[in-house]
């Protein structure tokens, strides 16, 4: 099934119903190939390569998508909030949805491989020139306390480092807005005003 909504209270109608898992944007459930269950119902996943569900968004540029499943795997949602909007006939869609069905014979590597790509397509990602080595992520240390300086500076600690640590990634990642979902915006005074993420991204490159 898929789903649009304008409401938070239709989230929780959801949740009471079918949502045993959920997840934001997509999810992968492989299975044994079987119908084996656990104690409490849940079904045997697998983690070996199985037969498997992809499903999700393919972009979040409208709206959140989230994926819902039931504890038997047998009925699953792909739902958005519109967070208040009123739909009036067409002019009201969600992000492309993308399902897909993959046998355990038909992939080499990870299910997910397919949607991975399927999302780059979709969002025009540019393929990094000399492929990933390692990368620095600003997550795992700072978590949303950023701001220019902070960035800056272990951009600049990390290249005096690169002989010795090949690198070709720093990853910006969550901390930077003003709020959850408002991915374009900077929060105040954190940031330079003029310019934004790309005077910082100027400054790590260089």
């Amino acid at each position: 099934n898929t789903r649009n909504s304008n409401s938070m209270d239709d989230v929780e109608e959801l949740n009471a119903t079918t949502a045993f898992y959920k997840s934001d944007m997509f999810a992968c459930i492989s299975s044994n190939g079987t119908t084996s269950q656990h104690d409490d119902g849940r079904i045997l996943l697998d983690e070996e390569g199985g037969p498997a569900l992809i499903t999700g968004f393919l972009s979040q540029r409208k709206q959140y998508g989230v994926v819902c499943m039931d504890k038997g795997l047998r009925h699953f949602n792909l739902f958005a909030c519109h967070e208040g909007q009123v739909a009036t006939r067409n002019d009201i869609s969600s992000d492309w949805a993308y399902l897909q069905i993959v046998d355990s014979s038909c992939y080499d590597e990870e299910a997910m491989v397919y949607y991975i790509h399927a999302c780059g397509d979709h969002n025009d990602a540019r393929a990094m020139e000399k492929g990933l080595t390692y990368g620095w992520c600003s997550w795992y240390h700072y978590y949303e306390n950023i701001d220019h300086d902070s960035l800056s500076k272990n951009a600049h600690v990390l290249n005096k480092s690169k002989s010795k640590i090949g690198f070709n990634l720093c990853l910006v990642d969550d901390g930077y807005m003003t709020s959850w979902g408002d991915w374009t915006s900077l929060k105040p005074g954190k940031f330079v005003k003029e310019g934004g993420m790309r005077v910082l991204a100027d400054a790590i490159r260089s």
